[in-house]
């Protein structure tokens, strides 16, 4: 955005022309239409506040946008790794077949925030890292 002087290309901006015919008119006695070019001159300089203004508040918007967007990525990883501690852990409970009160009580804690296939995962996690479920004697 450009804020009066000369435009690209080299001609008088739009504004400063308006300004100068409004001098001559009122140089000639034509302060009527003097006071009109003035006064489109003036609107043309308070729209061009307002869109340099919506321009800071878009790029304002644009930054709060990124680091939201960088906000919910992090928070999407962390989720995804606190996932992946439950599924492991409801998975090393569920492979522990001595069956102990607490740890049947930690498996309805996990249970209550998994769903079937957060406990196939967690299961599955469990046979692959210790093994087929074995019976104890």
């Amino acid at each position: 955005m450009h804020s009066g002087g000369k435009a690209m290309s080299d001609k008088p901006d739009l504004v400063e022309r308006l300004r100068e015919e409004a001098d001559l008119c009122r140089a000639e006695t034509a302060t009527d239409v003097a006071e009109l070019l003035d006064e489109a001159a003036d609107q043309i300089e308070n729209i061009r506040g307002h869109a340099f203004h919506q321009e800071r508040r878009a790029e304002e918007f644009d930054k709060g946008l990124d680091i939201a967007t960088a906000d919910y990525r992090s928070l999407s990883a962390e989720t995804e790794r606190l996932r992946t501690a439950i599924e492991h852990a409801y998975g090393a409970l569920w492979r522990d077949t001595r069956s102990s009160p607490i740890a049947s009580e930690a498996r309805k804690i996990l249970l209550a925030v998994l769903d079937r296939e957060g406990q196939r995962r967690g299961a599955q996690w469990a046979q692959d890292r210790f093994g087929p479920v074995r019976k104890w004697p």
